[in-house]
């Protein structure tokens, strides 16, 4: 696979040096920054950070583009045990995509590594127009560290990589008629196990199914859109834990998820009116089966260690079951103050936002001993209800345009602040036959920490 990225990389700089020696017509350049903070609390945290430059060069009918990205995620859950989850990559891509009078083409390298191409047929004024794409890649998803509870010294902290082969494939159509326009786009992901040679791995055989529709009509000055989203995610992953040629599987984790979302947008060069509706739902199960419980930390620990520890410990294993579901409203409206002349252009909206939640956990944790087995069973049942407001701010100034020439300079920032006016959640724990009932209610948030995005960019075109 490498070998087979190098060679398409060769070429790619081929094309790019022959096309280097031909006048350029229009270029762009692209760079800047932004940063996701949704939570941060002493036992949960989600954030995500990254910075970008982007280079693209426009001659006769082709664009040749490259970039450098560097993206830092990270989901921190803490409950006894510690789980993080984070994503630190910097990634280099290039692409070329050409349009002719009846066919489109393009390809993008990336060095996750990741390969497509995609091509599509169409009329001479691109009016009907459809495509089939493919790709492949293996990338590194995600790092995870678990360490185990605090006071615990026998079970060892736990890192290990998800890495996948993946393969995607997808058709896609356009329709344009009488200023109303139609798009559909089918893809399908599938994922192979990667086995690398390290002491602990994750590895996940996945399919993913994603379906896209768009329905638009161009009015004389604005565009009223309607889209519509759904995501089928079918997945199985695993930890694996190699100790002296010894293979053993100590996490199963079995994952249904699906996401249905509509969007309807009406958009003129001053304001952007849109709402939104996703339901959204997850779902983890327990057949029962021997070798499938969800977690068996006893698997994760060397040979000569398990032979030191007592047998009951040796045999305790936790079994999960899990549902996740929910609905989410968000109508909003955003206005630009913006003219022909102005270099200066402000953008202030308001998103108001429903959303209404509920988990169901059912854990069991089992100890073997000899001939007997206990089981202790804890029911988790939360329900989540919550609205308030989300703030945007924006600010665009055009430090340079000549639109003679094609060439102008900007620089843009925008911020969003979720803002929760009611925040309510009960919590029902079961254990044993018992039953301990929690309902909290609060409507602090903190700035700069919870639920705020910001991003800043710096575009030039010449």
């Amino acid at each position: 696979m490498v070998i087979f990225l190098r060679k398409m990389l060769l070429r790619c700089l081929v094309i790019l040096t022959c096309i280097a020696s031909l006048e350029i017509p229009a270029s762009s350049f692209t760079t800047g920054c932004s940063g996701l903070f949704l939570l941060d609390n002493t036992s949960q945290k989600i954030a995500y950070r990254n910075c970008y430059i982007t280079d693209s060069v426009e001659v006769a009918n082709s664009i040749i583009w490259a970039s450098y990205q560097k993206d830092n995620g990270k989901i921190i859950w803490k409950d006894d045990w510690r789980l993080s989850l984070t994503r630190s990559e910097k990634i280099a891509s290039i692409g070329v995509a050409s349009d002719f009078k009846y066919i489109s083409l393009e390809t993008i390298v990336s060095g996750t590594p990741w390969i497509s191409t995609a091509t599509s047929l169409h009329d001479s004024k691109k009016n009907y127009e459809l495509g089939i794409g493919i790709g492949y890649g293996e990338p590194t998803i995600l790092h995870a560290k678990w360490t185990p509870e605090e006071g615990n010294d026998i079970l060892p902290e736990i890192k290990g990589d998800l890495q996948s082969h993946i393969l995607q494939k997808n058709i896609f159509g356009k329709a344009t008629f009488y200023d109303n326009e139609i798009g559909i786009n089918a893809s399908i992901f599938a994922s192979d196990p990667f086995n690398p040679e390290k002491k602990y791995y994750l590895r996940d055989s996945t399919n993913t199914l994603v379906l896209e529709g768009t329905l638009a009509h161009h009015f004389a000055d604005s565009k009223l859109l309607a889209k519509y989203l759904y995501v089928d995610i079918d997945s199985k992953i695993y930890a694996i834990s190699k100790h002296d040629g010894d293979q053993k599987r100590f996490l199963y984790l079995p994952i249904e998820t699906t996401l249905h979302s509509v969007l309807v947008q009406w958009q003129n060069e001053f304001i952007d009116l849109h709402a939104i509706y996703a339901n959204f739902s997850f779902k983890i199960d327990d057949d029962g089966e021997r070798f499938h419980e969800t977690l068996a930390p006893n698997r994760a620990l060397e040979q000569s260690l398990l032979q030191t520890l007592s047998f009951s410990f040796l045999q305790k294993t936790f079994r999960v079951e899990a549902e996740i579901s929910g609905n989410i409203i968000v109508p909003g409206i955003y206005y630009t103050i913006t003219s022909k002349s102005s270099r200066i252009q402000p953008r202030i909206g308001f998103d108001a936002f429903y959303m209404d939640g509920n988990l169901d956990i059912q854990r069991k944790s089992e100890t073997t001993k000899f001939i007997t087995k206990d089981t202790e069973i804890e029911n988790f049942l939360w329900e989540l209800k919550s609205f308030g407001s989300i703030a945007g701010l924006g600010l665009k100034i055009v430090l340079w345009n000549s639109p003679t020439l094609k060439k102008a300079l900007s620089i843009e920032w925008n911020a969003s602040q979720i803002i929760p006016f009611s925040v309510d959640l009960e919590k029902r724990n079961f254990k044993n036959q018992g039953e301990s009932t929690e309902t909290q209610s609060s409507t602090n948030a903190k700035a700069i920490r919870n639920g705020f995005y910001t991003d800043l960019g710096l575009t030039l075109q010449f």
